[in-house]
């Protein structure tokens, strides 16, 4: 009975330690990638917005920009492609229609 009550006292202070230190680590490398000489590595890691010829391909005058047909589309053109996206995936149409 005592190897019993001494197993689950070292297997709760060894997950207490590792709890600890997981959350000190995690302390330490995030104020890490916080400082100022580490900013330019996380920034270049900022997803680039499509350009061709200089061109931003999501600014579009007179519609929205359809990922796919990779050019700008009417309203009721991309409404129609979001509703089969979210039949294909399974997901209620209606949460689309809704949110606009």
């Amino acid at each position: 009975m005592f190897k019993k009550i001494a197993s689950v006292k070292t297997n709760l202070l060894t997950t207490v330690f590792v709890a600890s230190l997981s959350a000190v680590i995690t302390l330490y490398v995030s104020n890490w990638i916080s400082q100022d000489e580490h900013a330019p590595m996380i920034s270049n890691l900022a997803i680039q917005q499509p350009k061709i010829n200089g061109r931003n391909l999501l600014d579009c005058n007179d519609g929205i920009y359809s990922p796919v047909q990779r050019r700008c589309v009417d309203q009721d053109v991309f409404d129609a492609e979001m509703k089969r996206l979210f039949l294909a995936l399974g997901l209620d149409t209606t949460a689309y229609e809704h949110s606009r």
